[in-house]
Order: structure tokens, then sequence, then C-alpha cells
């Protein structure tokens, strides 16, 4: 069920999912009922979602799309699964395990230590270090893809009701 984040009667934020996001207790989070395609900009009284009037296809485009971007930025580093052991996700992370994999390939190294979410120590031979790389680096594209897909629709929308299909 998704959740919308209000602050001062208006949706900032639209968390998906099928827990309830854990937030400061001083903020609203409000459940969207099934079927209703609320994207942060509308407003909510208490009782009820609307959506901001005369809003035109562009706003309404742009507002969708930084939406989308935002979650990308929250969603693209969740942990990875690899080798029975979860591990940091996101480029960045992907990138730091590869460097130092290929450190320690350059430096004459059969293995490498890396660091689960956890903080703990794995040392990892070559082979499963390029493992954990791979499945950390591959996460991290496909979230990307679907961002960029989602971007795309979003561009090609022709009316608010086509983006209203798309959250």
């Amino acid at each position: 069920m998704p959740y919308a984040l209000i602050v001062n009667g208006v949706v900032v934020e639209v968390f998906g999912g099928e827990k309830r996001p854990q937030l400061h207790p001083s903020l609203q989070l409000q459940a969207i009922p099934a079927g209703l395609a609320v994207v942060p900009g509308w407003a909510f009284d208490g009782e009820t979602f609307t959506k901001p009037p005369g809003e035109d296809l562009e706003a309404r485009r742009s507002r969708q799309a930084d939406a989308v971007r935002r979650e990308f930025t929250r969603d693209q580093a969740l942990p990875v699964q690899a080798l029975g052991v979860q591990w940091n996700g996101g480029l960045e992370s992907a990138l730091r395990l590869d460097g130092a994999r290929r450190l320690a390939e350059l430096g004459g190294l059969d293995s490498v230590t890396f660091t689960d979410t956890a903080n703990q120590e794995h040392l990892l031979d070559l082979a499963d270090a390029a493992q954990v790389v791979l499945a950390v680096g591959e996460a991290y594209r496909l979230q990307f893809l679907l961002k960029q897909a989602r971007l795309r629709d979003i561009a090609a929308a022709q009316s608010i009701e086509a983006l209203e299909a798309l959250a």
C-alpha cells in the first residue's frame, strides 16, 4: 500500500511498498486509497486527497519526474544480496568494491577483504569478489534503467490522465 508524507496539508513524498515507512512520529504519513494516483503536490485535508487546481501538463510532468528522481536517489543504494551476504548497494559502492578488487589483483594478491552492510569483514578470493562487484553493479544498473524508462514515459505522456496512469 502506498503512503503519502503530508506537510502543511500538501503531499511532499510518496512511498510505495508493502510496509509502512518508519519515519519520525512528528511527520504525518497517510495511506493512499487503492486506485488513487497521488503524487507530490496534491492536497490532503485530513480525509481526502485532491489534485492541485489548474495544473497544466508541463507542471505535472516536472513534478512527476522530480518524484521519480527522488525515488531513485532513495532506492538506488539499497543493500544487495550476493554470496549469501548483504552488501551496500549503489554505484559508489560498486566502484569502490571494484577498485579494491582491481588493486588486489594488480598487487599480485589472490584475495581481498570487503565489508558488508553490518561492517563485518569478508576475505574473498578475486573470483568471489568479482561476483559481489557484478551483483552490486547490476542492481544499480537495473534501478537506473527503470528510472530512465519512467522518465521517458513521463516525457511522452500527452495528458494529465496518461501521467496519472504512470504514477
